[in-house]
C-alpha cells in the first residue's frame, strides 16, 4: 500500500469515526443499535490492537520542517494528519483547516455533538 493510498485510508476511518461519535451524541439511538456498535467496535478493536505498532509520522523523518498553513489564495489544508487539531486521520480531533489571510494564520473547526458542553454550545475546553 502506498502511503497516500493508506492516509487516504486513514483519513476515510478517521472520518467515519468521528460521525459515528456525533451520531451517539447527537441522536436517541435504541439499545439494540447500541449493543450492534459495541460488538462491531470491539471486533475492530481487536484486529487493530493485532496490527504492528505504529511509529508516529513526526518520528520517521530525519530533517523536521514545521508544517505552514497553506498560503495566501491556496486552498485550505489540513496540518499533521495524526494532529487532535488539525488531524483529517484522527478520529478523536476536531479536523479544523489552516490557512492564511492578509498575513495571518486563521484556523476553522466545525464542531459537533460530541463537542458540546452545554447543550448547543462548544465545551470551552474544545
Amino acid at each position: 500500500m502506498s502511503t497516500t493510498e493508506e492516509l487516504d485510508a486513514r483519513i476515510e476511518a478517521a472520518s467515519a469515526l468521528r460521525a459515528l461519535g456525533h451520531g451517539m451524541i447527537g441522536h436517541d439511538v435504541s439499545i439494540e443499535t447500541l449493543n450492534e456498535i459495541s460488538v462491531e467496535v470491539e471486533k475492530l478493536n481487536r484486529s487493530v490492537a493485532n496490527a504492528p505498532k505504529r511509529t508516529h509520522p513526526f518520528r520517521r523523518v530525519t530533517s523536521f520542517a514545521m508544517a505552514q498553513p497553506s498560503r495566501e489564495g491556496e486552498a485550505a489544508t489540513h496540518l499533521f494528519a495524526d494532529s487532535i487539531v488539525s488531524g483529517s486521520a484522527n478520529p478523536m480531533g476536531v479536523n479544523a483547516t489552516l490557512w492564511q489571510e492578509n498575513g495571518e494564520a486563521v484556523m476553522k473547526a466545525t464542531l459537533g455533538p460530541a463537542h458540546e458542553g452545554a447543550p448547543g454550545r462548544a465545551h470551552g475546553g474544545v
